[in-house]
C-alpha cells in the first residue's frame, strides 16, 4: 500500500476483520495520495471449516459490492481463492492480479 502511494496511486484496501480489532474505515495519506482501508466487520474463526460458510458468503457479497463501486480501469489484487472468485465475477473494466498463499481446501478442513 505504501509503495503504491509513493508511486502516485490512490489505493483501496478491502478486507475482513474476523477478530473485531480494527476500525471499519480508515484513511491514510502520503505524497498527496490517499489509501482507504475498508474492513468487513463480522467475527469468525480462522480455519473452522464449513462453520463459517454463511459468514463467508456474506463477506463475498460485501466484497462484490465494494469492487463494483471502484473507478473504471482499476487494478484489483486478490489474495487467495475466497477473495478472487467473487472479485472475478464482477470485474468488467478492471484488471485482476491474483496471488494464492494457501491451499483453499486445507484452510477449510475439507478433504
Amino acid at each position: 500500500m505504501k509503495e503504491l502511494l509513493n508511486l502516485g496511486y490512490d489505493v483501496t484496501v478491502l478486507g475482513w476483520d474476523r477478530l473485531g480489532e480494527f476500525k471499519e474505515n480508515e484513511i491514510f495519506e502520503s505524497n498527496g495520495k490517499v489509501a482507504t482501508v475498508k474492513l468487513y466487520q463480522c467475527k469468525a474463526e480462522f480455519g473452522s471449516g464449513v462453520k463459517n460458510i454463511f459468514k463467508m458468503l456474506k463477506f463475498q457479497c460485501w466484497l462484490k459490492k465494494q469492487i463494483k463501486a471502484l473507478p473504471e480501469n482499476s487494478i484489483v489484487h486478490a489474495c487467495d481463492y475466497d477473495t478472487a472468485d467473487p472479485i472475478y465475477e464482477v470485474l468488467t473494466r478492471q484488471k485482476l492480479i491474483y496471488d494464492i498463499f494457501d491451499f483453499f481446501s486445507e484452510s477449510r478442513n475439507m478433504p
